[in-house]
C-alpha cells in the first residue's frame, strides 16, 4: 500500500477512537497515527504548530486565531480548557483591548477523501451593551507550499503544501467572506479568514468556523469541492 493510502487508512480509523489530544498545563498535543501537532493554549495566534501527516509538514501553523497586534500570551488569558472526545476546547477571557470572551474548539474530523481534517470553531460573547468583535483565522504554510488555481468555489482555498499533500481550507458562506492567500516578506504563504467587526448585542453568541483538510495531491480539487458541498449542507453547530 502506498504511503498516502496507508496514511488515509490509519487516520480514518481514528473515527473509532475517542481521545486525540493530551493536555499538560498550557501545552496541548495532537497525537494520532500519522498525525502530529502541538499547541500552546496561551498562544493561539501560532495555531497548531507543525501539523504533520505521515511525516510531512502540511502547515507550519494551522488554524491560528487573532490579529497581528495580539501576539503576546498576556493577550490570551486562558479561563478554561478541556478535552472532549476529538475536541480541544479553550475559553479565553476578555481583555481591555478585546472586551469580549472567546471559546475556541479545535475539532479532529473524519472526512471522506481526506487524510486528516481539523476544524476551528470560534464562539464570541460579550457582556457589553454594544461591541464589534473582530478576529481572523488562518494558517502558515511550509516553505515548499505553492498556490493552486483551479476555479474552486469562493469559500475554498487549495494549496500544494508538500510533495504528497494539498491543504484545503474552507468556511460556510454565512460565516466568512472568501478567504485570502497572502505572501509574507519571507516568502511563506498564509491563509486569512477575517471576520468583519459587525455589531454584537449583549448576551448574543456568534459562532464561526473554518475547516482544514489534508488531501492527496491527486484529485485534490474534486475532493475539496465535495468536502465544501458537505460543509455548506450541514446544520450550524449548537455549541462550541
Amino acid at each position: 500500500m502506498q504511503l498516502k493510502d496507508q496514511a488515509i487508512s490509519n487516520l480514518q480509523a481514528l473515527g473509532r477512537m475517542t481521545d486525540f489530544w493530551t493536555l499538560n498545563g498550557v501545552d496541548a498535543t495532537l497525537c494520532a497515527p500519522d498525525q502530529r501537532a502541538t499547541l500552546r493554549l496561551d498562544e493561539p495566534y501560532r495555531g497548531l504548530v507543525n501539523w504533520e501527516i505521515a511525516g510531512e509538514t502540511v502547515a507550519a501553523g494551522l488554524l491560528s486565531l487573532g490579529y497581528d497586534s495580539e501576539t503576546n500570551p498576556f493577550d490570551w488569558p486562558v479561563a478554561d480548557a478541556y478535552v472532549r472526545g476529538s475536541d480541544l476546547v479553550v475559553a479565553y477571557g476578555a481583555t481591555v483591548s478585546r472586551p469580549y470572551s472567546l471559546q475556541v474548539s479545535w475539532n479532529v474530523l473524519e472526512l471522506p477523501g481526506a487524510a486528516a481534517a481539523v476544524e476551528a470553531q470560534v464562539s464570541v460573547q460579550t457582556e457589553l451593551l454594544e461591541t464589534h468583535p473582530g478576529f481572523a483565522l488562518g494558517s502558515v504554510l511550509p516553505p515548499s507550499a505553492s498556490r493552486k488555481d483551479c476555479g474552486l468555489s469562493d469559500g475554498v482555498i487549495l494549496l500544494h503544501a508538500s510533495q504528497s499533500w494539498s491543504l484545503a481550507e474552507m468556511a460556510p458562506p454565512t460565516d466568512f467572506a472568501a478567504g485570502q492567500v497572502l505572501e509574507r516578506p519571507d516568502g511563506a504563504l498564509t491563509t486569512n479568514w477575517p471576520m468583519q467587526r459587525d455589531f454584537l448585542e449583549k448576551g448574543v453568541i456568534r459562532r464561526v468556523r473554518v475547516r482544514a483538510s489534508a488531501l492527496p495531491r491527486t484529485a485534490d480539487a474534486k475532493a475539496a469541492e465535495e468536502i465544501y458541498e458537505a460543509l455548506c449542507s450541514e446544520r450550524p453547530p449548537l455549541s462550541a
